[in-house]
């Protein structure tokens, strides 16, 4: 409900320890960075919103969302989300297709 900051906590579940919160899953250090660099005041959803964009511009992925390659955008960013296929950092990942069908959908809806 304190949007005021990142809540530093450490969470260990599934044999994982992250301090990963919000609507992207910052690691408190990824935040710290994208906070800086972009002078965001807090936590807010819209900050994080913002923050996950910069992710995004950083692994060279934004254009490509843009122009329709999601997979690729999928797989650049995999480097910043774990969960993303193909599994860069040997943690639970969401199939690709499964997450194509979960874009395709979002997307028809608009």
């Amino acid at each position: 409900d304190d949007f005021s900051d990142h809540p530093r906590q450490v969470i260990t579940a599934g044999g994982y320890s992250s301090t990963a919160a919000g609507r992207y899953q910052f690691l408190n250090t990824t935040w710290d960075v994208v906070r800086s660099k972009l002078g965001l005041s807090d936590f807010s959803p819209v900050n994080q919103d913002l923050g996950a964009v910069e992710l995004i511009k950083g692994r060279s992925a934004y254009n490509d969302i843009l122009e329709g390659r999601i997979q690729t955008a999928i797989e650049k960013t995999s480097w910043e989300w774990a969960s993303l296929p193909p599994g860069r950092y040997s943690q639970p990942i969401k199939g690709m297709s499964e997450l194509l069908i979960f874009y395709n959908s979002r997307i028809a809806a608009y």
